[in-house]
């Protein structure tokens, strides 16, 4: 209430320390705003730009006083703006945190930026307020969305890429590489093949054969993995895999055979045909290169000696392992060799030499452990 003989006066005039803690409140948070490289942009439903910080276009190269003319489809490429702007409304449930948007720039070229913000309904329509950070010159191969989303999405195909191709591409990233180098390299061979298949997929529908493939190749390739080995290929009913150290791919196939011999028992209690396997393995030179386009590639090894490990493959009889001589002579000491046979190679003027095996040794924590094909399974 105002005294007889005096006026109402303004706020600022009345409580000037409130005033100035206000003041001093908002430089602070512009300072903060800028030490932090944070800008902010508010849009209408339409695509306006209401208002935006100064800062940001200038980052972008636009002229911050004739900017009446942007849009946030104009300064967002079209997958971001399409996803922050269009229908998408889920994203903004709970507000948006950590989302990956590339903006465009006066020039064209893309830059990537964090986005955060919130999305109020109001009787005008939708009504965006977003706090945006540059996040330096990432790839801009990188997809653009919810980071946690895109997280997410890289856990699953983790599941579809070795752990070593991941290692290589990490190595690569902090060298500064764009893709992993080639190399030539000693390495162990291991084709693995289901014998039959494809008689046995003829009565059955494509969720038993799934299962199948899913249940044999998976076991295979858990040991291949267990041996500290690649898997580099899974084919259908094939499976290609890598190893450094040849002992480790012959233990693998013992393991492969065992598990299908297990495997064969429950098939032939419960009336099913049996699934067995036949295995070659080789050791020799390679390269290991990256084949294909820039929209995708694979890394494999090639050379002869990946081709005379699947000639092997196709020679080895069911249920049998069938090693070359290369990888024989490296750890003959551990294996028990059952019968040496020679094999005609296309390209190649002398026959191949290998061996069939039964049975390898291994040096295990508790001391020598020998491992066969044709040990009791239970």
């Amino acid at each position: 209430m105002t005294r007889q003989g005096e006026k109402d006066l303004p706020a600022s005039q009345t409580h000037p320390q409130s005033t100035l803690r206000v003041q001093t409140e908002i430089d602070f948070l512009k300072d903060l705003m800028k030490r932090l490289d944070l800008y902010f942009l508010e849009a209408e439903e339409s695509g306006k730009i209401r208002s935006v910080s100064g800062g940001l276009l200038r980052n972008l190269g636009y002229d911050s006083g004739n900017a009446h003319g942007l849009t946030v489809h104009s300064i967002f490429d079209e997958a971001s703006a399409q996803e922050l702007f269009g229908r998408r409304f889920s994203i903004w449930q709970n507000g948006l945190r950590f989302y990956r948007a590339k903006l465009r720039n006066s020039s064209g070229d893309l830059v990537f930026f964090d986005v955060s913000g919130s999305m109020e309904v109001q009787p005008g329509g939708r009504r965006y307020r977003l706090m945006l950070r540059e996040l330096g010159p990432l790839d801009l191969s990188l997809e653009t969305g919810p980071f946690l989303e895109n997280v997410h999405a890289y856990s699953i195909a983790q599941r579809y890429i070795s752990k070593e191709l991941i290692t290589r591409a990490r190595r690569a990233a902090s060298s500064g590489q764009k893709h992993l180098l080639n190399e030539t390299r000693v390495l162990t061979f291991l084709f693995a093949d289901l014998v039959s298949f494809t008689a046995y997929s003829e009565n059955r529908n494509p969720d038993e054969i799934v299962q199948m493939l899913n249940l044999s190749i998976g076991a295979a390739s858990s040991n291949i993995i267990h041996y500290n080995g690649l898997v580099d290929k899974i084919m259908g009913d094939s499976v290609f895999a890598i190893f450094e150290d040849p002992l480790n791919a012959i233990l693998a196939a013992v393991e492969m055979q065992k598990q299908f011999q297990i495997l064969n028992l429950f098939n032939m209690k419960n009336n099913q045909e049996e699934i067995q396997v036949r295995i070659g393995i080789h050791t020799g030179e390679c390269i290991q290169a990256s084949l294909g386009t820039d929209d995708h590639m694979e890394w494999t090894a090639i050379g002869d000696s990946v081709n005379i490990a699947s000639r092997l493959e196709k020679a080895a009889g069911p249920g049998t392992i069938l090693v070359s001589a290369a990888t024989v002579d490296v750890v003959r000491d551990n294996l028990t060799l059952v019968k040496e046979v020679e094999i005609a190679v296309k390209g190649k003027s002398v026959p191949l030499k290998a061996y069939y095996i039964n049975r390898v040794t291994f040096q295990g924590p508790r001391g020598p452990v020998s491992l066969g094909v044709d040990d009791d399974v239970f």
